[in-house]
């Protein structure tokens, strides 16, 4: 099974993604699981380093107000843990995707939350 990560600060907006996840993956029968749902950057990164999966998926808000890391550190240190892992932005950023691309996080998609 393959693993998912969300981190995201906005808990409401935390609630609604794992959710949709959830729910596609019961839906669709995928073979896949929400392994952490956090706003916590560390507990996400924590998670990652154990993982005894071949990859994650991994969704990533950019700006964590309450966090010493942004998403771009925390897809570049995802990266490094997990090279084949599949990140996907999850914001409300669009002028950030450039940022993302300068630091070779190499998401597999970028999706711009609606209000």
């Amino acid at each position: 099974m393959i693993p998912i990560y969300i981190c995201e600060d906005d808990i409401k907006q935390l609630e609604v993604i794992a959710a949709v996840i959830k729910n596609r993956i019961m839906i669709e029968n995928l073979d896949s699981y929400v392994h952490v749902a956090t706003s916590d950057p560390v507990e996400l990164l924590q998670a990652a380093s154990e993982r005894t999966s071949s990859f994650g998926i991994y969704f990533l808000d950019i700006e964590l107000k309450d966090s010493n890391l942004d998403g771009i550190m925390i897809g570049k240190r995802v990266r490094d843990l997990d090279p084949l892992g599949k990140i996907i932005y999850v914001t409300s950023h669009t002028d950030l995707s450039m940022s993302i691309l300068k630091n070779n996080i190499e998401p597999t998609d970028y999706i711009i939350k609606e209000d």
